[in-house]
């Protein structure tokens, strides 16, 4: 029975071959690919103050001097905290690895190992942009403080393959927490991460009399 079903097998792929289709390929967790489609999600929270960007050019323009985090500055296998100033690395389980798939510089993060994995990343001072290159897919949200009030969250990028870019820019809310979360299948793989500038803090003046 065994050699029956091994036959038929090779059978099934051969007469596939034939017909010009493929044997189905084993799903990459880290580029999805392989995996049953799954439609991008839209902004569910859409707002005139944000704008979503696919383009890291066009992101990079509208965004201003920007700030990259490549994952390359520490070991790899390095759990994410605050080894970076200016911000933090909250979940405890965000960790750098090394793989091809990261097609900027061979080193990404991968921000967990269940099916609620995200990346939270919390920044000492309101800034307006973030971006992040990746592969497979991406979702940003972004909070005024640590565990406050959702200001927006983007559309779905990517899907499946490498070398995606996602990035929000706000005209005029700033923000102070980000959570990344990969929409398609978790864990998700972060290439770079891109954010701008702090926004000044305006100091007010009273006039006693």
């Amino acid at each position: 029975m065994k050699t029956t079903l091994a036959i038929l097998t090779v059978v099934a792929l051969a007469w596939m071959a034939l017909l010009g289709h493929a044997a189905p390929a084993t799903p990459n967790p880290m580029t999805n690919e392989g995996s049953p489609a799954v439609a991008a999600p839209g902004a569910s929270s859409a707002s005139r103050a944000f704008q979503d960007y696919t383009d890291a050019g066009a992101f990079a323009a509208a965004a201003g001097p920007l700030t990259t985090i490549a994952f390359t500055e520490v070991p790899v296998g390095t759990v994410l905290t605050n080894q970076y100033p200016g911000l933090t690395f909250t979940d405890g389980d965000d960790q750098t690895l090394s793989n091809s798939a990261f097609v900027n510089d061979g080193v990404g993060v991968v921000d967990g190992v269940d099916s609620s994995a995200l990346m939270t990343v919390v920044f000492d001072q309101p800034i307006l942009a973030v971006g992040v290159h990746f592969p497979g897919a991406a979702r940003i949200a972004v909070y005024d403080v640590p565990g406050g009030t959702l200001l927006y969250q983007s559309a779905g990028f990517g899907g499946s393959g490498t070398g995606f870019f996602g990035g929000v820019v706000s005209t005029v809310t700033p923000f102070t927490a980000v959570v990344i979360v990969d929409w398609f299948a978790a864990p998700g793989y972060y290439d770079d991460l891109v954010y701008g500038e702090p926004v000044p803090v305006e100091l007010t003046t009273f006039t006693v009399e």
